[in-house]
């Protein structure tokens, strides 16, 4: 699942740019779409991503004491994020991705497009938090600030300027089900809190985020 759920964050960054990063382009997804498709997401959807996430959360085999150290408004939109993903409203998932300028450009081009199929097929069975930790203010922030600051100025963006003020780094695990065959993976997020903007959940570790930065300047 990781392929899908990180593919945008690779995404951004290489559009514009000349430097490759990570695996596998994704030439289809990085086409900007001719017109837009309104995408109509029955409320019944969001109902049960929601109705799952909040199940999940109270099965407690997850790492309670590293839940604790995460802010409750970072995990909240972390939720959230997952939950969009999962009921198929991807333009609702950017946003809880991407500062304002940035939304409003993959809006405008093809964003509802960007992660192909994704997770179209697969149910959220269960999601826990485990460990969370604090994001170092040093390196962490500044790894981040670069990444949306390039991610703008590589496509165009003007009047991108981000300040990252907190931040976490989660491990997230997820069961999900296809209906017929259940997979099992964990996922490190970034969770960084953009003044002015809130918080916001980038689909990568640390370490690959400052990799992924680093291969893009």
């Amino acid at each position: 699942m990781r392929k899908h759920i990180a593919l945008l964050s690779a995404l951004l960054i290489t559009l514009g740019a000349s430097a490759s990063c990570g695996s596998g382009s994704s030439g289809s997804e990085s086409t900007a779409a001719s017109g837009k498709t309104d995408i109509e997401i029955p409320s019944s959807a969001m109902d049960d991503a929601s109705r799952a996430l909040d199940e999940a959360a109270g099965k407690g085999a997850g790492d309670d004491s590293g839940n604790a150290e995460c802010d409750d408004e970072a995990v909240t939109v972390l939720k959230d994020y997952v939950g969009s993903m999962f009921s198929g409203d991807t333009l609702k998932a950017l946003k809880y991705m991407y500062p304002q300028k940035i939304y409003d450009f993959l809006a405008e081009n093809g964003g509802e497009n960007a992660f192909g199929s994704g997770v179209s097929g697969f149910e959220l069975d269960e999601m826990r938090i485990g460990e969370c930790s604090r994001l170092a203010p040093d390196t962490g922030y500044k790894t981040v600030e670069d990444f949306f600051n390039l991610s703008a100025s590589n496509n165009g963006i003007d009047g991108v300027s981000v300040t990252v003020s907190d931040g976490y780094c989660a491990e997230v695990w997820f069961r999900i089900t296809d209906g017929t065959n259940t997979d099992e993976d964990t996922e490190n997020v970034v969770l960084a809190y953009i003044d002015g903007e809130g918080w916001k959940v980038i689909p990568l570790g640390i370490e690959e985020l400052t990799d992924q930065v680093s291969k893009a300047k």
